[in-house]
């Protein structure tokens, strides 16, 4: 069998994510929205968890919801960082640093798992998945989001744009991100029942290129592609990609345009009992309820 190829740099990967930051985020309302969201997914659930994992973005906030919004006996926190999970510190909790490409629980250990904004720096998507189906219990359930495809799209297009213009080729600097169609056939490769992926794009806005870089740095979202540029980039090429994104995607009042897609997939463990799912479109909460 072939091994997939390695895109991303999982050690960059580890070293670009930061603790929780004071600093203001300029997009902290979309993603507590989407935290919130993929967490009342829950709700549409008839039935009890005694056991869960909740690894990626946002986790100690996502483990209180779990904890004290819907009555989870007993939450594990995952995370590749260190320092973020130090911050959380209750003795009661179950704290696990792992990379999320080598899954390290037993099989048949939770009754769900959550996964929020971490699984678009996988190399290998579907070795992770099938992974974290075996770790769940007989009618288990996975919920996650992960970055879509449309996101940063304008971002791609000023960077090669500029590329051609500044230098004498084209090098990536811009994460490839997985399709909405993709992402369910990904989880029935992966073994899931009743795979469910939905797509929501939201459009951001700031001031220049160089903040979007700067909020990107925030997250811990900066490249990490193996085959990125690793010297220095002449201050000539960013100022003509600012240029180009403002020329081209830009409002009335200057400011440049953001897409961010977010795919939230849904999968279940089988079981002879299997339990059917809501249908799309019947969710009682909307992303814009929970922004405000």
């Amino acid at each position: 069998m072939n091994k997939p190829p390695i895109i991303f740099d999982r050690f960059c990967v580890r070293k670009n994510i930061k603790g929780k930051d004071q600093e203001n985020y300029l997009y902290e309302g979309i993603e507590s929205g989407i935290r919130n969201q993929l967490i009342d997914h829950i709700k549409d659930i008839k039935r009890n968890f005694k056991v869960a994992l909740a690894f990626g973005n946002q986790t100690l906030e996502i483990v209180d919801a779990l904890s004290v919004k819907h009555g989870i006996d007993e939450v594990f926190i995952g995370n590749q960082s260190e320092l973020i999970l130090k911050q959380y510190m209750r003795e009661q909790s179950n704290r696990v640093c792992f990379d999320e490409e080598l899954i390290p629980f037993k099989d048949n250990s939770f009754d769900i798992i959550i996964s929020n904004l971490s699984l678009h720096w996988i190399n290998d998507l579907p070795g992770t998945l099938i992974q974290l189906r075996k770790t769940l219990k007989k009618d288990g359930v996975f919920l996650a989001t992960i970055v879509g495809g449309k996101t940063l799209s304008q971002l791609r297009e000023a960077l090669l744009d500029a590329e051609i213009e500044v230098s004498n080729g084209v090098k990536p600097r811009v994460s490839p991100f997985v399709d909405v169609k993709d992402a369910g056939n990904l989880l029935s490769r992966a073994g899931f029942t009743i795979p469910v992926s939905e797509s929501d794009t939201y459009y951001l806005e700031a001031d220049s290129i160089y903040e979007l870089f700067h909020q990107l740095k925030i997250r811990g979202q900066t490249n990490a592609l193996v085959n990125r540029t690793k010297g220095l980039t002449l201050p000539k090429l960013f100022q003509e990609a600012d240029r180009i994104y403002k020329k081209k995607f830009s409002t009335k009042k200057n400011k440049i345009i953001i897409t961010l897609e977010i795919i939230t997939l849904t999968g279940w463990k089988f079981s002879e009992n299997q339990q059917k799912p809501l249908k799309p479109g019947t969710a009682t909460r909307n992303l814009k309820d929970s922004l405000g």
